[in-house]
């Protein structure tokens, strides 16, 4: 945490890392929650390798962020505990999906950020979108197909 000072850490008996590397090979569980990058995957083989051969590696986050075969392979070859996964970097996921007939992952079909308070607030946007659309002051980067509907500011 940027914001959190070492003192204040060693107060809380936390020892701060300074990057994913050093921080993985302690982890019980890493739990992804962020947005992606449309970069290279953040787990890849080399950080399922520092990571403890019990860890659960949780992706609530992105498809895209955990390398899928390097994870698979991690995975049936004992050097991860287990792994839950509620994205794929291919949205749907071909039944012919590795991952779908490996026995240490859990899989939820992108449906993580589904709760009751998740629906309020996407009403909540999209209602405020709506009026700020007949204000005139409708953020014209939330309009998709601004050309094909005749949107314009």
């Amino acid at each position: 945490d940027p914001f959190v000072t070492d003192e204040a850490m060693h107060g809380l008996s936390i020892a701060p890392c300074r990057n994913l590397l050093e921080g993985l090979p302690h982890a019980d569980y890493v739990s992804l929650h962020m947005p992606g990058s449309g970069k290279a995957p953040l787990i890849g083989a080399t950080e399922l390798a520092a990571m403890k051969r019990s860890a659960i590696l949780v992706n609530a986050a992105r498809g895209g962020l955990v390398d899928e075969d390097a994870l698979d392979f991690a995975l049936r070859n004992g050097h991860l505990g287990g792994a839950a996964l509620d994205v794929f970097a291919e949205e749907p996921p071909t039944a012919a999906h590795p991952l779908f007939s490996n026995p240490r992952v859990t899989l939820s079909p992108h449906s993580a950020g589904l709760t009751a308070e998740c629906a309020a607030r996407m009403a909540v946007s999209s209602v405020r979108n709506i009026l700020d659309l007949f204000a005139g002051r409708l953020d014209p980067a939330l309009v998709v197909n601004a050309t094909a509907i005749g949107y314009r500011r």
